[in-house]
């Protein structure tokens, strides 16, 4: 991990306005990335996870806290974002001597209330130096300039909600934060919620690595309040996949879970690290399935085969159904997780109620014996085309000016065929005919393509 180091003194900026003007020109610069809301939502609910990075997008409002810290730190303004503990309204400078505790209104924004930055701002403007309120007012013209214009304007508004006197980079700092970053309860319910009803089965071709990458942005996002089953919860999810071999490899991850020796060498391994680690050996292992062509997700309909782990099973309904189903209710509590939904449906394969086609033990078995055949209540593809060739041509072939057309296509084309041939001979008899006797050719042409243009009119 880099440490950062200050590299401009805040006591070395100049000695006079114009010195300190040229400094802070310098100085007051956008940071890079570009600071931007949290997307977390757009990471869970996007049905078109393909056509962004997920990955990046998880980690965005970590790399932008970091790079706002460093700029803190480079330009020595860490002490206005030390925000002593206990500090109120009525505080004093003598007063604040004697605090022990400080939080650091980065590092610790999830340890700070909304009040605290906001009397700590004020007293900062109120008691602070010269020079802290120069820190403030430059630090607050680098963030401006580093937001997204959304993001500016969301940020403003919200300062307008405070005291003139207590409007500086400290709350727009905290604004900004609570932007990036998801606090509110009913955000970590439905995050909670997202690794409770988590089903491999929920994503086409049960695609692993974009389920993964998924389920780390929801892990980077919950940190500390990951739920203590969550590894269990996820194992299972991804056990309910449709190949054989990587479903005993979760099984037998949770099995060793339970062990009583192997969970006490896990106890020195963060929550969050652990379902990192499973993730990715269990993408690992997709991978070495896929390079074997032992993969046998289930494809969905309407979905893009690139996107797809592979198309090894014919598609049932009731895989895609449900899929709409979680889509159409998500916004909904208490929607039926899939096994309860799965009772619900008739199977595509032998036209019983109570279970999906990939659960059948009919369609299972007949799979393993290698007899499978399509169902008479099995999904057919749609052979019928878009359009009927034969209609549309019957009715082109209609159209009074098409006749007319074709009509003097086929006269111009008859008489010219009859008469190139005495044409022909003519020219090899006079070689020596000048340019302008040609004439007879050129309005033969010119009289069908006149004809072509009156009917286009």
């Amino acid at each position: 991990m880099t440490i950062e180091k200050i590299v401009l003194q805040k006591d070395d900026r100049g000695d006079t306005p114009i010195a300190r003007q040229k400094t802070r020109e310098k100085v007051v610069k956008a940071i890079k990335p570009e600071i931007t809301t949290c997307k977390i939502s757009r990471i869970i609910t996007d049905s078109d996870e393909g056509s962004y990075d997920v990955a990046s997008d998880a980690i965005s409002s970590q790399t932008i806290l970091n790079g706002i810290k460093r700029y803190v730190v480079q330009y020595d303004m860490t002490s206005i974002i030390m925000i002593p503990k206990g500090v109120s309204s009525q505080s004093t400078p003598a007063s604040i001597n004697s605090t022990t505790v400080w939080m650091n209104g980065i590092d610790d924004y999830d340890k700070i209330e909304d009040s605290d930055y906001a009397i700590w701002q004020e007293f900062i403007l109120r008691y602070g130096s010269d020079v802290e309120v120069e820190s403030d007012a430059w630090l607050e013209g680098t963030l401006l300039l580093s937001m997204e214009s959304t993001l500016r304007a969301e940020v403003e508004s919200d300062l307008k909600s405070l005291p003139v006197n207590q409007r500086g980079a400290l709350t727009m700092l905290r604004f900004i934060i609570k932007r990036m970053v998801i606090r509110n309860q009913e955000a970590w319910d439905a995050l909670e919620e997202y690794i409770k009803l988590f089903d491999i089965r929920n994503f086409p071709g049960e695609n692993v690595p974009t389920a993964c990458l998924k389920l780390k942005a929801v892990v980077a996002v919950l940190g500390d309040k990951l739920p203590s089953n969550a590894v269990c919860t996820l194992l299972e999810g991804f056990a309910r996949a449709s190949t054989k071999s990587f479903s005993s490899v979760c099984e037998s991850k949770i099995a060793m879970r339970s062990d009583s020796i192997y969970a006490s060498l896990l106890t020195t391994i963060p929550l969050c690290n652990q379902v990192t680690l499973m993730l990715d050996d269990l993408e690992q292992k997709y991978q070495q399935l896929i390079t074997a062509k032992k993969w046998e997700g289930i494809g969905h309909v309407g979905m893009n085969h690139n996107n797809n782990s592979s198309y090894n099973i014919t598609r049932d309904d009731e895989e895609w159904g449900y899929a709409a189903y979680v889509r159409n209710n998500k916004s909904r509590k208490g929607y039926l997780a899939f096994d309860e939904w799965a009772k619900l449906q008739k199977c595509n394969f032998c036209g019983i109620q109570g279970h999906v086609c990939p659960q059948c033990k009919k369609y299972l078995a007949a799979k393993e014996n290698g007899t499978l055949e399509i169902s008479p209540t099995g999904y057919k593809r749609n052979t019928k085309p878009f359009f009927n060739k034969d209609n549309r041509r019957e009715k082109f072939n209609k159209d009074p000016k098409l006749k007319a057309l074709l009509s003097a296509f086929a006269a111009f084309t008859t008489d010219y065929l009859a008469d190139s041939q005495t044409k022909q001979d003519e020219n090899n008899d006079k070689q020596d005919k000048p340019d302008g006797d040609t004439v007879e050719d050129d309005e033969d042409v010119t009289a069908f393509l006149s004809m072509f243009g009156a009917l286009k009119e």
